[in-house]
């Protein structure tokens, strides 16, 4: 009786603060060959599309894609199949009565000629009345906004590094990653009461170095074997932890170090470059 009462109630004020779409699951179908098969379609460059096949049951889905495109859909049962080039990385869902869920992150990069699957969970107002007698939100902002966001080992895409998630009461883990960076993880409690909000800003797992060369300047800088610029340089963000310095000049004997690189910190490298040449007096 409680729940019919509630779920009147939230009908006659148009109020559901659950969200009504979201990703359940999204993961690679090793051996399922149907884009490189018949049913396969090739996009504008001639490459082979992957397929995403999104599972419901649902109708009336609006699939808007990332600047890449989207190459065709097609209707199965209890499936839509979304032909899309390799690379693409988002994508936008809408429906007329279930709402929409907006530029959801694929967790894995999309190959050609690959197929995944992604199973929707679609909410209606008794399933939300349902959640909101035994649940709370647990709202989670992130630094850096791109940062990989998991709740209880499952993926939750974000926007604008904000993730809210309706859950069940009680303890539930979460763990935050982004490259470059250290990660961060932890357990949260959630009540009846209020909603948990939480702010997770990742310590920087990368530092920079500041290259420079004497006697003279425009020598080539090598990192790790990679060359990335002259000296004067200075590095991209660069994995803490230890690295070779080489830096090379025509007439000058080559030179490098090892060097170590801190979290968050500019570390100056100067190199001494040793002259390779000599000079010839003539006497006539």
């Amino acid at each position: 009786m409680r729940t019919l009462f509630l779920a009147i109630l939230l009908l006659l004020s148009g109020w559901v603060e659950a969200q009504q779409l979201s990703v359940k699951s999204f993961r690679k179908l090793e051996n399922d060959l149907s884009a490189r098969g018949s049913e396969g379609r090739t996009d504008q460059n001639g490459d082979k599309c992957a397929i995403i096949k999104v599972v419901t049951n649902e109708k009336g889905f609006v699939f808007e894609p990332d600047a890449l495109g989207l190459v065709g859909s097609v209707g199965k049962t209890s499936e839509i199949w979304l032909y899309v080039p390799y690379g693409a990385k988002r994508l936008t869902i809408k429906h007329p009565e279930l709402g929409m869920l907006r530029d959801y992150a694929y967790p894995e990069r999309i190959e050609k000629a690959c197929v995944y699957e992604l199973v929707l969970t679609t909410g209606r107002v008794r399933t939300v009345v349902e959640e909101e007698i035994g649940g709370q939100w647990l709202v989670l902002t992130t630094e850096p906004e791109e940062a990989m966001v998991y709740i209880d080992e499952v993926y939750e895409a974000g926007e604008s590094g904000r993730v809210q998630k309706f859950l069940p009461l009680g303890r539930h883990t979460y763990r935050v990653d982004y490259a470059l960076y250290h990660p961060e993880a932890g357990q949260v409690e959630l009540t009846s009461g209020e909603r948990t909000e939480l702010k997770v800003r990742l310590r920087p797992a990368f530092g920079y170095v500041e290259v420079t060369s004497e006697p003279e300047s425009g020598a080539r800088v090598l990192i790790d074997g990679k060359e990335v610029g002259v000296t004067p340089y200075r590095s991209d963000p660069l994995e803490s932890g230890e690295h070779r310095i080489e830096v090379l000049k025509a007439m000058y004997a080559p030179a490098s170090q090892m060097i170590t690189v801190t979290d968050g910190h500019t570390l100056p490298v100067g190199m001494q470059l040793s002259a390779n040449y000599g000079t010839l007096t003539f006497q006539t």
